[in-house]
Order: C-alpha cells, then structure tokens, then sequence
C-alpha cells in the first residue's frame, strides 16, 4: 500500500506522456489525437483499430483518451470504444489508475461518467493493497459528484454506486446512501450499525422502474443473507415514510422533493419493491409494510416522482391493506394527472372498484 503523498507523486505529465508515445508507436504519431475529435464514423473504425491492440497499448489508450478529454467540452461520441477496453482484463498499475481519477476532476460532467467508470474498472484489476492506496482519490471523487449538477439522478446513483463498491471492496468506511435529503440523513445511522447492508442497498440502487424476476430473487437472497435483513427493511422504509409534506415549501410556496430527494430515489424504490419479497411474518411481513408504503406514497411532492409511483405499483401488489391503501390515495391524492391514473390503474388490475 503507498500513502496518499507518495501516490500523488508520481501523478506527473511525464506520466501521461509516455502513454502518448506508446499510442504514437502504435497507430502513428498524432493519428489517435486527430481521429477521437472528429464526431463522424472515425471513431467507430478506431475502434476495431484498438481492439486489435495489446494490452499495454490499449491501457495507454485509455489514459491519453482522459487525458484528452479535460480539454473537450462536450459529450464524446467514443463511449463504446472506452466500454470495450473497460471489459479488458489490462495490466492496470496502481499509477495509472491514479492518473485516470485525476483527470476525473478537470471533465465536463459530459464526460465524468465515461471516465469514473474506467476508472473503477481499472481500480477492480489491482491486488487490495493498491485499492487501499486509491481510498483517497475515489473518496474525493465520490464528494465531487454532489457539484456535478447536469448529471442526472440516475447517473449520479450508478456512479455512487461503483465508488461506493471500490471503497468497501478496499475496507474504507463509506456511507450508503446520500445524506443530501432528510431521509438519507435519517436513514444513515440505521445502515452504519447494520451488517452486510452494502450489498442490500447496492442491490435495491438497481431496481428497474418495474423490477425483473431476477432482480426479486436476488433481493429475497440478500434480505435472507443480511442480518435481520427484514427489520432493515422495515426501519429505513419507516424512516422513508417519516417525512412530513407541510415542511418542503420554499419562500416562494415551490415544493421541491427533499424528502427522498433524486439522489436517493433509486434506492428509495429499490427499498420499496423490496417489501414485496417480505414474505409473511406477522411482524416483518410484506403485508405489514402497506402502511409505510402508503404514507411514503402520501408525501407527494416531498418524494420524488418515480418513488411515489413506486409504492403506488407495490401497495396493488400487498394483498387486502394495499388496497384498501390505494383506495385512500385515491381519495386524497392532489398529485399529477398521471398519478391518478397510476392509483386508477392499480385499483382496475386489482379487480376492486
């Protein structure tokens, strides 16, 4: 393991250079700067060009291609080629990998997503020790993505996730969930006293807006897996529905979700299907979690769309209390149109009037 100021020593423009000339000697001298700028098919026959590469040349690649993008404003059309040599098993060294976190800070957001996960695919093809090295750069890059505001919620959730996974994977304490939003503040002492609870929430991050049957059969084997995995389940949804509406107005009257807000929302929705593989104990049960569920979904614009939608789908889902929740909401819901169709829509499949 080498400690932060050795590490950040030999993160040098020397560095990057020889992975230059390595390019150079492989496609030619300034062929592959001259061919990533251009927005036509070049890239896409590049491509091909690299595949063929090995696999000294194609890390050196991917370092003078992040290396090129702090200078480049605007999305880069090369996504694929980086995918194709992130699948690679290259012979990462623990300096190269730096380098690329390095870069990550002087990216367009555009382009941060393209770079963090070559950088944490990189990251995963070190030996422990020098994952422990990079702690520091993946902890400071996991923090810069709150200034990343163009980002949308989903990639900001998926690139939390991959650092989140490097940083326990090398046994850094790191937090589950965002604590931007009073959930995440409310939830996070529960998930830091809870054992094995990473790969639960890493799991419920990846839920689908209508979950596959895998995703089911995964979450019913970690809930089993996680200790006292149904009471997480329990505490951290009653935590999700603990909010209260009155308080997220603004000077101006605007309602904003910060109750769960976008940046927890994919995990809130994971967390809320999740109920559904519960099973049927009196006290843990998936029946049991119709009233959280149906306050969660009460909370209208305190919590993001996609999570009230969420427990509208899940409550048709929970036997006789889902329904009779439903019912409820759709007395009282003022939400969107499309809400109330949702409700509607649940109430019809359920065969109830």
């Amino acid at each position: 393991m080498i400690d932060a100021a050795a590490l950040d020593a030999t993160v040098t423009d020397a560095a990057v250079a020889a992975h230059q000339a390595r390019v150079d000697g492989f496609l030619g001298t300034g062929v592959f700067r001259k061919t990533i700028w251009r927005y036509d098919n070049a890239v896409g026959r590049m491509r091909g060009t690299v595949a063929a590469a090995d696999d000294e040349v194609a890390v050196s690649v991917v370092v003078v291609v992040g290396d090129m993008l702090r200078s480049w404003r605007a999305d880069w059309c090369g996504a694929a080629l980086l995918a194709d040599l992130n699948r690679r098993a290259l012979p990462w060294q623990l300096t190269d990998v730096a380098l690329l976190f390095r870069f990550v800070d002087d990216l367009d957001d555009a382009n941060v997503p393209l770079m963090l996960r070559a950088a944490t695919s990189a990251a995963g093809r070190l030996d422990r020790p020098d994952r422990q090295s990079l702690v520091p750069l993946a902890q400071a890059a996991l923090a810069g993505l709150n200034r990343r505001r163009s980002l949308t919620s989903t990639e900001r959730s998926r690139l939390r996730a991959l650092l989140r996974a490097l940083l326990a994977d090398a046994g850094a304490e790191v937090d589950l969930v965002h604590a931007g939003d009073g959930w995440g503040r409310a939830a996070l002492p529960l998930l830091r006293t809870a054992i094995g609870a990473g790969p639960l929430v890493a799991h419920l991050e990846r839920a689908a807006p209508t979950p596959t049957t895998a995703w089911f059969t995964r979450a019913a084997g970690l809930l089993q897996a996680t200790p006292d995995g149904p009471r997480l389940v329990h505490d951290i949804l009653a935590a999700a529905a603990g909010g209260d509406p009155s308080d997220f107005a603004d000077a101006a009257e605007n309602f904003e979700p910060r109750w769960v807000g976008p940046d927890n929302a994919l995990v809130v929705r994971g967390l809320i299907w999740s109920t559904c593989v519960l099973g049927t104990d009196r006290e843990f049960g998936a029946e049991t979690a119709a009233p959280p569920v149906h306050s969660v979904a009460a909370l209208r614009r305190a919590v993001d769309e996609r999570v009230v939608h969420a427990a509208i789908a899940v409550l048709a889902r929970l036997g006789q209390p889902g329904n009779d929740a439903l019912h409820e909401l759709r007395r009282s819901v003022e939400g969107p149109p499309r809400t109330a169709r949702l409700i509607a829509r649940m109430l019809a499949g359920s065969g109830t009037p």
